[in-house]
């Protein structure tokens, strides 16, 4: 569908069978996506500080930068290609004295002085040079979309990073809370062992299982400064730009009951990692590919080799260029403005290449390799925009079937070390069946955590596979972010 019009433009060559049809509708998904929800899906998440950071990452990414000069650049090389169908004038001037010698010790001394104007103009009659501005104008396009492509994804890699750090703080908070109850059995331990109702190995099992837990701190702590490194990076600045301003807005840890409690309990659904907006509708399939920024990108790098190739068909023909001159010529200068000093000329001179060893038929045959290229690069970004939405959905939709069953994984294993330290109280079980149910209980609520996190960056994968996070009505040819 994207490519029938630019196909019109390869005639004479030869391309693969077909570009891809797009299905009518995605498996996963429902119709009806609104471009408005998707050009600033960041702001779905209710996060001030998410919103921040994109802010900062559109604005200072250093990708993003170099895509705004690709696009200069090719918004030059188009004026420039435009130049080549108009005459070229030039201007200049000479002053010239000359000595000769006719006899020995006899010199003659001659002056002649112009000014004027030359121009040169080529016919274009097999539209070679029109052929090379709507291929500048392609490049032009695609450019813009390369900058579109930049800024989708610096947005959603911002996001991802944003949220990994997220869930890096909010399994530190959670694991802080963790540790208290685990200290209090400690200390529970200790005290029936120094009762004399149980031996030491109740004790020596609560520190094993302490210490694994806060072991688990460091590498909590490095995972949440290697997410802020890279949304320095993402936002141009040096690592530990973000680290003060986003440690103060950690998650709020969950609420532990008061020192004694009987028995102390963790509310571990405390600490989320983010608001989970509901799922985006995908709209159908054509849709999609006209907002993903890479798949446009695609079909303007198509249209212009299509029109390069027209280019070097247009190099084996004949060219007709014409040149002309207007000035003044004199042999002092004092005549220079007079009547008799004008002069002009104008030359037709067609050229015509005889041989050249099949330079200028390789030269085609390479630019129709290339066209076959640019086809079938666009077909594979057609192909991978499909996949990239169907995988985004399916994994949206199972994994928050995940988190609903994570959700009660831990809110039963909280309940079980609940019964087991009042069991153990009463010594009913042995501390054997209490570490148990406490790894369980660890497990279970880190795990429900994490899936909070996962959930939040599947998001954000989705609405980067559905090309949020640019304006798609018109290419960003201005340059705006």
């Amino acid at each position: 569908m994207l490519t029938l019009v630019l196909c019109a433009a390869c005639a004479g060559v030869t391309l693969p069978p077909q570009a891809p049809v797009p299905p009518q509708a995605f498996r996963q998904a429902p119709v009806g996506a609104d471009a408005a929800e998707l050009t600033q899906w960041w702001r779905h998440f209710s996060d001030p500080t998410l919103e921040e950071i994109v802010a900062k990452v559109r604005r200072d990414n250093l990708d993003v930068d170099a895509a705004l000069a690709r696009l200069a650049e090719a918004r030059a090389l188009r004026r420039a290609a435009s130049a080549d169908l108009g005459p070229t004038v030039t201007g200049g001037g000479s002053a010239v004295r000359n000595r000769s010698s006719a006899e020995i010790g006899v010199g003659r001394v001659s002056e002649q002085f112009h000014v004027g104007f030359d121009a040169q103009w080529e016919l274009d009659v097999f539209g070679g040079r029109r052929a090379a501005l709507r291929a500048a104008e392609a490049q032009q396009v695609a450019a813009s979309y390369d900058l579109a492509d930049v800024l989708v994804s610096a947005t959603a890699e911002a996001a991802q990073s944003w949220f990994d750090a997220r869930t890096a703080q909010a399994r530190e908070t959670l694991l802080e809370a963790q540790l208290m109850v685990l200290e209090r059995s400690l200390a529970l331990a200790q005290a029936r062992s120094s009762a004399g109702l149980v031996s030491e190995l109740d004790v020596y099992q609560a520190q094993t299982l302490l210490a694994q837990t806060r072991a688990q701190q460091a590498a909590l702590a490095q995972g949440r400064e290697n997410a802020l490194n890279a949304l320095a990076l993402l936002a141009g600045e040096s690592p530990g730009y973000w680290h003060e301003r986003l440690s103060e807005r950690a998650p709020a840890g969950p609420a532990i009951a008061a020192e004694g409690a009987e028995p102390p309990e963790l509310v571990y659904l405390g600490p989320w990692v983010a608001s989970l907006p509901s799922l985006p509708a995908a709209g159908i399939p054509a849709d999609v590919l006209r907002r993903r920024p890479d798949v446009r990108r695609s079909e303007a790098q198509l249209a212009a080799a299509a029109a390069q190739r027209d280019v070097a068909d247009a190099a084996r023909y004949p060219s007709f260029p014409l040149s002309g001159s207007l000035g003044l010529t004199a042999l002092s200068a004092g005549d220079l403005w007079q009547a008799s000093a004008r002069a002009w000329s104008l030359a037709f001179a067609p050229l015509a290449t005889l041989f050249d060893g099949g330079r200028l038929s390789a030269q085609l045959e390479a630019s129709e390799a290339r066209l076959v290229q640019s086809f079938a690069a666009y077909r594979k970004s057609v192909l991978v925009a499909l996949g990239d939405v169907e995988n985004a959905l399916l994994t949206v939709r199972e994994n928050d079937q995940r988190l609903n069953d994570l959700r009660q994984a831990a809110d039963s294993a909280r309940a079980s070390v609940a019964l087991a330290l009042a069991q153990y109280r009463s010594g009913l079980v042995d501390y054997t069946v209490l570490i148990d149910t406490q790894r369980s209980w660890l497990s279970a609520t880190d795990a429900y955590v994490l899936q909070q996190g996962q959930n939040a960056t599947d998001r954000v994968r989705l609405y980067k596979a559905l090309g949020g996070g640019w304006p798609a009505e018109t290419p960003l040819e201005d340059g705006s972010r």
